[in-house]
């Protein structure tokens, strides 16, 4: 293990640090975080003094000396420390997103209890394990992410190299040849077998990353290798329609009030201690109109500046108190578009932009050539190439940040959002949120070879774009024509953003009014469903239950709907009997308001009692279930291939459980039939879990061993690339692949699959 042995080093790291801690936090968060960390460090001096007086007065003295006793973790909590207090005087609110460094490394010592104490300092994580340090990296969305890590963690890379906001990897290794090949295909920035290399490059990437507007809003959406478009939307596809749902909300919400001053409010929040930016709040607050909006944000302001952080960050909290300048935004932009469409020369243009990229986005985008991006901002352009060319800048700075020149080729009849001239005299062109480009080619300028070309062509007639716009059109209409914050909150909850939501939906809650109680019941049932814990999320149903029912003319459906949602908690909480009762109450409640039996919602609730007959081991009532469910969906002229394909995987799993192996099979390969053609199926959990059930039938009906081991390594490839996956899935995988080597007598194949279990189920060293 590689460890930091000079002074010099620290001192490099310090520098690092500082820049890191010059990124505007607010002033009191760096007072309390350096008051944690100075404690912290003479908890750490007088631990360490007690066994070692040498060594602890040399701490105590200032003296920038790490050894194997020591280890890295305290070394750089006191340099943080110290930074800290050097830069108490420095806090500024210029940037809205500030620098983190996290090191993903091995245990130095068996004695590291102290670890947890560096954590608290906000500019620095330290980990050991690895699905720690991811689920760290993605909640820290708000924050630029340089991220260190040990050649033993290298597996980690592919679940996180794509992560916006972590800008440079840095891999510390003894024998960087070896691993070259390994860093060229997971897009790792840097391998480095010795720390001065690497700190002086940290240094270099944080001095050059503090001066420069290096990130483009932007989302991959990855084109199918085999035909032109994807028929199932990947993860990626997934978030990029929630997010365009999302904007498309903010734009058809009804003006209030208050929407600008919640604007101005956040603005001021993030540049309280920068007067000149005060000033220019200020005025933006005296003389905005709907007229100026394009103005304000073509020059460079603040509003500029934290408007496209918010949304390069996703961070909706912050778009949402932006909601009203993105709507004016958009309605000049729909305005510009229809002029400029009618002065256009020709049916074709060429627009060009300049910009910075991380070397991470720019291997991104060398992955996806012939794939497509979503431009997550509105995307300011120019027609004219030399005006462009400087912002790119002269590659200097790489391999940090690539210079990049964009190529834009348009053709009016692919338009797939607004856009329109905004400036005449320097040619502007302006794309709206979300517009779809495929990437064409890349390559170096002819005339300078620093610089990269990247070729893109506006895009609208794919059938992924296709697809995309009829789920968020079903959407829209389910969330109705005039939304409002409860309509942010539902898209919240369907994207998994359960914390979100409940906060969208207690903000709803706060406006209703005391009398309205059938609307206050409702509300309080989504906060529910919003819950992580099911025995809360129980006692949020019943008290919504409590509230419908105290009505003089009770809503009976949506009575029902509340026992659907509390038999299925119950099923989460193994309280199958209890689940049993409430679905049953459901589907009596539908046949007495006399629903046609050919709704939606039956489909649901004999699918829901299947599953429980399933669980009480009653499997011919559980079949009956599902064929009733079965019949609905097969019938219904809804989108409801991934709900049907629910149902099909149960009736597998049940007739698995019967032995029933050549109808088991044929309902799990259905299954995976319609998730793997359906658009709209966006868990790759569900696909991963067919693979392994088809697998099961496979092994126990004992005929074809080969595709049994297929289908356990396609549910391993998808489960492996889950952030969700749990540990004790992945080691049943490998049991059960193991299995099929011992009874193909494949000893030394069945002991290396077994060993990697027990690493799953007990850690590396077993």
């Amino acid at each position: 293990m590689l460890q930091i042995t000079s002074p010099e080093n620290a001192n490099r790291l310090s520098s690092s640090i500082g820049r890191i801690l010059s990124s505007p936090s607010p002033l009191q968060e760096l007072e309390k975080a350096a008051s944690n960390t100075i404690s912290n460090v003479e908890s750490i001096i007088r631990k360490d003094f007690s066994r070692s007086n040498h060594l602890g007065q040399q701490i105590a003295n200032g003296v920038s000396l790490i050894t194997e006793k020591m280890g890295l973790g305290k070394t750089i909590a006191l340099c943080v420390s110290e930074i800290l207090k050097e830069n108490r005087s420095k806090a500024c609110d210029e940037d809205c997103q500030p620098t983190l460094v996290v090191w993903l490394t091995n245990p130095l010592t068996k004695e590291h209890n102290n670890m947890e104490l560096y954590n608290t300092v906000d500019s620095l994580g330290i980990f050991y394990d690895g699905n720690q340090c991811v689920d760290y990296i993605l909640s820290k969305d708000s924050h630029r992410v340089f991220l260190i890590l040990s050649c033993s963690h290298m597996n980690t890379i592919p679940l996180i190299w794509q992560i916006p906001h972590l800008l440079c990897i840095y891999v510390l290794c003894e024998d960087p040849i070896n691993h070259e090949h390994d860093s060229s295909q997971q897009n790792v920035s840097r391998i480095y077998n010795d720390e001065n290399s690497l700190m002086k490059q940290l240094d270099d990437d944080i001095n050059l990353h503090s001066n420069v507007d290096n990130t483009l809003p932007m989302r991959m959406l990855s084109k199918n290798s085999n035909e032109k478009s994807c028929r199932d939307l990947s993860d990626e596809h997934t978030s990029f329609i929630w997010f365009q749902l999302l904007i498309e909300i903010l734009i058809c919400m009804p003006d209030t009030d208050d929407a600008k001053t919640e604007m101005i409010n956040e603005c001021r929040l993030c540049y309280k201690n920068n007067n000149s930016e005060l000033k220019k709040i200020q005025d933006f607050e005296k003389t905005y109109c709907l007229e100026n909006t394009i103005d304000w944000y073509t020059k460079d302001s603040f509003v500029y500046r934290l408007l496209n952080k918010a949304l390069r960050t996703e961070n909706i909290d912050i778009i949402f108190k932006f909601r009203f300048f993105i709507k004016n935004l958009h309605h000049n932009l729909i305005l510009l578009h229809e002029d400029f469409i009618r002065l256009l020369p020709s049916p074709k243009f060429t627009v060009f932009r300049g910009q910075h990229l991380s070397g991470i986005e720019l291997k991104m985008l060398l992955n996806n050539i012939g794939g497509f991006i979503s431009i997550n901002s509105f995307l300011s352009t120019t027609s004219v190439r030399n005006l462009a060319l400087p912002f790119a800048g002269d590659g200097s700075s790489s391999p940090s940040f690539e210079s990049v020149l964009f190529q834009i080729e348009c053709d009016i009849s692919k338009r797939n959002k607004p856009f329109g001239s905004t400036n005449t005299s320097e040619s502007e062109v302006l794309f709206a949120i979300g517009t779809v480009f495929r990437i064409e080619n890349i390559g170096k300028l002819e005339d300078n070879n620093k610089v990269w070309l990247i070729n893109l062509i506006l895009e609208d007639n794919n059938e992924n774009e296709r697809y995309m716009k009829e789920l968020i059109a079903s959407n829209m209409t389910m969330i109705n024509t005039n939304p409002t914050v409860e309509s942010i909150a539902k898209v919240l909850s369907s994207m998994g953003e359960c914390e979100k939501a409940r906060k969208y939906y207690e903000m709803t809650l706060q406006n209703i009014p005391s009398n309205d109680v059938c609307k206050i019941a409702h509300i309080t049932a989504c906060i529910g469903d919003c819950e992580k814990d099911d025995n809360v999320a129980l006692k949020t149903y019943t008290e919504a239950l409590k509230l419908e029912e105290q009505l003089p003319n009770p809503n009976r459906i949506f009575i029902a709907q509340l026992y659907e949602r509390m038999g299925v908690t119950n099923f989460k909480l193994s309280n199958y009997t209890e689940a049993l009762e409430f679905h049953k109450k459901t589907l009596q409640i539908y046949q007495q308001e006399k629903l046609s039996p050919e709704k939606h919602c039956f489909a649901l609730t004999y699918y829901n009692i299947g599953r429980v007959y399933n669980k009480l081991h009653d499997k011919r009532s559980a079949l009956t279930n599902l064929d009733r469910s079965m019949e609905i969906l097969s019938k219904s002229s809804l989108l409801v291939e991934s709900d049907l394909a629910l149902v099909y995987s149960e009736t597998g799993r049940v007739h698995l459980s019967l032995k029933e192996y050549d109808q088991s099979l044929m309902y799990l390969e259905m299954a995976l039939d319609t998730n793997n053609r359906s658009p709209y199926v966006t868990k790759k959990s569900l696909i991963a879990r067919n693979y392994y059930d088809i697998g099961v039938v496979l092994y126990e009906k004992g005929t074809d061993d080969d595709k049994a081991l297929e289908a356990f390594r396609n549910a391993l490839n998808i489960y492996d690339k889950l952030l969700s996956t749990s540990p004790e899935i992945l080691a049943k995988l490998h049991d059960n692949i193991a299995m099929i080597h011992c009874r193909r007598k494949k000893w030394n194949q069945a002991m290396q699959t077994y060993t990697k279990s027990c690493q799953y189920r007990f850690g590396e060293k077993h």
